[in-house]
């Protein structure tokens, strides 16, 4: 779900707490928003590490006891707004960090020893989250496996993908070209038995125009040789035998 957070205009909120598993639809919403997400932070990173200088030329000046009220001033401001920009973000230590900031730059006591040192330490904190909302964008870049109208093999290769570094969603037909314009997969995975109706031939037509170069693997139900070149006439890069063995198909996959 995406909620408006001041500062940056939305931010992904925690999911309901749910036991039935997330529809294709929830999942789908759930991608986007991590794409709206992504999209933000790279958006706005340079400016969160350039309030970051700001807050660290603080710190050199309070060491050297020459901070002036002009930087003070500019400190608390910045503090103030990287507030609400590392919160929408998720990154709430961060924004922690920064709320005391500022209002230990408010005081007038910003000299004293015990401020100087904390200021120092909450600066360095503020370094810190900002290094983890980096780390936390390269999530978007691990490759991605789409799975398609595959109920029973998902979970395995969903875990078999995951122990790779990589990731793997399940969705169906419909929800699959929705995904698409957010998260770009390097393959798709669907089940094929060579007697799918034109729907399932239109999908395929569809995703080649929109992905020429995006590789489809099919996972047949029998070994029939019509079936398979029926699957390569319909653009189908390889086809697998029926229920193989996840390790086996990411080893495949990579290849």
């Amino acid at each position: 779900m995406i909620e408006t957070v001041y500062g940056i205009g939305y931010r992904l909120s925690s999911p309901p707490t749910q036991t039935a598993p997330p529809t294709a639809a929830e999942r789908t919403k759930t991608l986007r928003a991590q794409a709206a997400l992504a999209q933000a932070w790279e958006q706005y990173q340079a400016l969160m590490w350039k309030r970051q200088q700001v807050l660290e030329q603080a710190v050199a000046a309070l060491a050297e006891g020459a901070l002036s009220s002009q930087l003070q001033q500019e400190a608390r401001r910045v503090a103030h707004q990287l507030v609400g920009s590392l919160g929408s973000f998720g990154l709430m230590e961060g924004s922690h960090s920064a709320q005391a900031l500022e209002a230990i730059l408010a005081t007038d006591a910003v000299n004293q020893p015990q401020c100087r040192q904390k200021i120092a330490q909450l600066v360095a904190a503020l370094r810190l989250a900002l290094q983890q909302g980096q780390r936390s964008d390269t999530a978007a870049d691990r490759l991605l496996v789409l799975l398609v109208a595959l109920e029973k093999l998902a979970p395995e290769l969903v875990a078999a993908a995951a122990a790779r570094g990589w990731e793997a969603i399940a969705t169906t037909f419909r929800e699959a070209l929705t995904l698409l314009p957010q998260r770009r997969p390097v393959v798709v995975l669907l089940p094929w038995d060579g007697a799918e109706p034109e729907s399932t031939q239109g999908w395929l037509a569809e995703l080649h125009q929109r992905l020429p170069a995006l590789p489809v693997v099919a996972i047949a139900e029998a070994d029939d040789f019509s079936a398979r070149l029926k699957a390569v006439r319909s653009g189908i890069r390889r086809v697998c035998p029926n229920q193989p063995c996840p390790r086996r198909l990411c080893r495949l996959l990579k290849s």
